[in-house]
């Protein structure tokens, strides 16, 4: 969802049971945020100012999230639901089964975008060129947030060390030192001279000649002549035979 589901109930009754059917559902409590009225006690402006930021906290725009707390105020109950991919449907009707109450402003549904020809994988992912939201793929991939309020950064999911401590290293790992004072570790490690007097360290290495005297020396070590007058000389030389001696056959 571009948004989350956002509903209002009249009583604690209706939306703790639209709590126990997304719960039922495989909803987890990270997917949802409960917002209660403020007790009774609390001063209008600042209950007002608190719930407010209660709901932005939600993820829910703060102009719609100052709107909808005034109605918090007054006794209602908000629930804003954030629903993976595919269920968002299934979330807004399990929400509508507990009696919600019109908020009297809810938000236009998202209209499909026009196939734009300039822009086709635009078009594709129903994303325009140009976008005011600050974070168009959080939320495009199902309002996920920019800051997660779960604890959980993405190392710890992936068991990583965000920060590790100074007795290891990649390079210990390998076997090498972080720092080193030679100025070639690499070359050391390997055993091979930074610097050649060869003119040709590799083929030296290799055992290649660097030049060769011959005027073809790959066919020579192939065993095959540079020019030849036989019309077919790789048949010849595989012991295939022709298309002509084929036909012969």
């Amino acid at each position: 969802m571009i948004h989350p589901i956002v509903r209002l109930y009249a009583s604690a009754e209706n939306a703790t049971a639209a709590v126990g059917k997304l719960e039922a559902r495989g909803f987890g409590t990270r997917q949802y945020d409960l917002i209660t009225p403020p007790e009774s006690s609390a001063e209008g402006a600042a209950a007002e100012e608190t719930v407010t930021a209660a709901i932005a906290d939600a993820y829910v725009v703060r102009a719609e999230a100052r709107r909808y707390a005034g109605l918090v105020v007054q006794g209602h109950w908000l629930l804003a639901v954030r629903a993976p991919i595919g269920m968002g449907l299934i979330a807004e009707d399990l929400l509508d089964e507990c009696d919600p109450v019109p908020s009297g402003f809810e938000p236009e549904p998202d209209r499909p975008m026009a196939w734009d020809e300039a822009a086709p994988m635009s078009s594709i992912l129903h994303v325009g060129t140009i976008l005011r939201d600050p974070t168009p793929f959080s939320n495009w991939m199902a309002g996920i947030p920019v800051l997660s309020r779960s604890g959980k950064r993405a190392c710890e999911r992936l068991n990583v060390q965000e920060l590790v401590s100074s007795d290891w290293s990649l390079s210990a790992k390998v076997g090498m030192k972080l720092l080193s004072d030679g100025p070639a570790p690499l070359s050391g490690k390997l055993k091979w001279p930074l610097l050649s007097k060869g003119a040709a360290p590799l083929s030296g290495k290799l055992k290649w000649p660097l030049l060769s005297r011959g005027p073809a020396p790959l066919s020579s070590k192939i065993g095959m002549p540079l020019l030849t007058r036989n019309p077919a000389p790789l048949s010849s030389l595989l012991r295939a035979p022709t298309k002509v001696e084929q036909q012969r056959d």
